[in-house]
């Protein structure tokens, strides 16, 4: 027996003991035991966190060769992970969300109950489409406590996961010198934006998960029909939480689609199991957005084909797009680049970053030539996949309505450092040679892979801290917690069975975070219906309100205050809450 033998029963008891204890801990247990010369406490998740990950990679290192070894590493590590991210959320401080994450925090709460038919929402008033990161996001949400550590935490999750994928499948399909360069850009993206890879805002979740996509395609293009499925469920998700990457899911997963069947008919293999498994994942995944438009005449769907397809409006020139896109293709070079949220974009140099852009493309074509005509498959596939998405995405800037805003231009900052790896694993190559298997041990042509994957985890939890602590310090959203404590408060002194929210402007982001702790409290109540399509139909009235209650600014609760009728519930600027008895419409 060897030695790495000799070690996978060891280290497969302690990633089991470890999984034990976060499942004691995530119970609200307490104490601590000995394993041999380690201890591992019950107070700590931490601690057997670390144990059983390290415990579980070494395995999965060392017994990668073998199917039920590796089955057994993967399947702990993920079991370690969901525990990890439940205790994490269990025993993290308290969050306050407000605005477009508390309407996250608030769209999770109503996943945990099933009651969420729609995507994230945008700012054009249709939602994006279809709500699968909820769903994803509501279990851990609620064993962790209904905290909202929790989405922080399901959000590094998930870009690890897309660098796994990444990785996992670069590994397979690549020599050493290729995946370790490739992977290392795309860290270095991670370390450049700080907080990126915690961040749960539905614009930064699915960047990762595109580039993920991305990679998973070349590998089908390349011959592995059976990652079909994974495919579908990637790009579903990256489409379902922001609609910005439908043109480059949609049209890549046609024209490979189309490609397999074309290979088929020419005596490739058949593609039709694949396909029919691809086809049931795509129905499940898309059943909820399917049945909301089923019941509502189109619904959301239709809102979508309207706004983006039938509607005349005004966007902006492919000249244009090519000059926000260029900026972002080059982002990883800039000075500027950081996390947006949002806001104007100033471009600066632009026709040095149109030039390095054209370079890099025209590169990307030459280096898929070239790897076709050495035969190597995957890499040529992977090339040419990335100029297709360098070439959708860049166009689809010429689709957004209004300004191009920065979190749209940040997008293509990812999609830029793929290019990038791929043509310094080009020249990697060209420079190394491919390192064959008896030359290095397999299990040391393994370890840069890990090493990529655990300076990737090093981030994130960097990521985690800074943007979970950074969140409790910001003093403008204090006024929540007291404004929902004097809603319940007056409700229940006032025998009121129903309030009825009113949003003034600009008081949505607090108005989210307190309907959020209303439905978490059991209190029933209703938004007026110019608030319907933010905070969904699960807040319609029904005409049983008796009283309805103003979220206010300055200038609103001026206007309210002086009427004999109503009763200031929270003077705390910028938020003042007003309230007045109604007469329900029925009972």
């Amino acid at each position: 027996m060897t030695a790495g033998y000799r070690a996978s029963p060891f280290l497969a008891a302690l990633a089991g003991a470890a999984t034990v204890v976060l499942l004691v801990i995530a119970s609200g247990h307490r104490g601590s035991f000995a394993l041999g010369p380690i201890s591992i406490g019950f107070h700590d998740y931490v601690k057997p966190l670390a144990w059983g990950a390290a415990a579980a990679s070494a395995l999965l290192i060392l017994e990668w060769q073998r199917t039920s070894w590796r089955r057994v590493a993967i399947a702990t590590l993920a079991l370690l992970g969901s525990l990890g991210l439940v205790n994490f959320a269990a025993y993290a401080a308290p969050i306050v969300t407000d605005a477009d994450i508390a309407v996250t925090e608030l769209y999770v709460e109503l996943a945990t109950r099933g009651d969420l038919l729609l995507g994230p929402y945008s700012r054009f008033g249709w939602h994006h489409p279809g709500p699968l990161f909820f769903y994803l996001v509501a279990p851990f949400y609620a064993l962790g406590g209904h905290q909202a550590a929790a989405m922080y935490a399901v959000a590094l999750a998930i870009n690890i996961s897309a660098l796994v994928a990444i990785t996992w499948i670069l590994a397979r399909e690549t020599p050493l010198p290729v995946t370790p360069i490739v992977v290392c850009v795309i860290v270095f993206v991670a370390w450049r934006v700080p907080r990126f890879l915690a961040s749960p805002w539905t614009a930064h979740v699915p960047i990762l998960a595109s580039l993920a996509f991305l990679v998973i395609a070349a590998a089908v293009a390349s011959g592995r029909l059976r990652l079909f499925p994974l495919l579908i469920g990637v790009g579903s998700f990256a489409v379902q939480t922001h609609v910005s990457f439908a043109p480059l899911v949609f049209a890549i997963t046609a024209g490979l689609t189309g490609g397999v069947i074309w290979a088929h008919r020419r005596g490739g293999p058949s593609p039709w199991t694949a396909l029919n498994a691809s086809a049931w994942v795509f129905a499940l995944l898309w059943l909820i957005p399917m049945s909301e438009a089923l019941a509502s005449s189109g619904g959301n769907l239709m809102a979508l084909w309207r706004f983006f397809v039938t509607e005349p409006a005004t966007g902006h020139s492919i000249g244009e797009a090519i000059e926000y896109g260029t900026y972002g293709l080059t982002g990883l070079f800039r000075t500027d680049l950081e996390l947006p949220w949002g806001g104007h974009v100033e471009l600066y140099a632009v026709s040095w970053n149109v030039a390095a852009a054209i370079v890099e493309t025209a590169l990307l074509a030459i280096v898929a030539r070239y790897h076709f005509a050495k035969a190597r498959r995957f890499e040529g596939c992977l090339a040419l996949v990335a100029l297709t998405a360098t070439a959708i995405s860049v166009w689809g800037l010429s689709r957004v309505r209004g300004d191009i805003l920065n979190h749209e231009v940040f997008k293509l900052s990812a999609i830029g450092a793929l290019n990038l790896g791929i043509l310094a694993a080009a020249g990697g190559r060209l420079a190394t040679g491919m390192l064959g298997s008896r030359v290095i041990h397999p299990a040391l042509r393994r370890a840069p892979y890990a090493l990529m994957l655990i300076v990737a985890m090093m981030i994130g939890v960097r990521d985690l801290e800074s943007l979970t602590s950074f969140e409790r310090r910001q003093q403008a959203r204090s006024a929540i917690v007291p404004a929902f404590t004097a809603v319940r408060d007056y409700a229940a002194a006032e025998n009121v069975h129903r309030p009825l929210i009113r949003v003034g402007p600009d008081r949505w982001g607090d108005a989210a975070g307190v309907l959020l702790r209303l439905l978490q409290n059991g209190t029933q109540v209703a938004v007026t219906a110019d608030s319907v399509p933010m905070f969904t139909g699960a807040f319609a009235a029904t005409g049983d309100e008796d009283a309805l209650v103003t979220f206010a600014d300055l200038e609103l609760h001026r206007e309210l205050r002086d009427k004999p009728e109503t009763t200031i519930l929270l003077s705390a600027f910028p938020l003042f809450v007003d309230a007045v008895r109604i007469p329900p419409v029925r009972r």
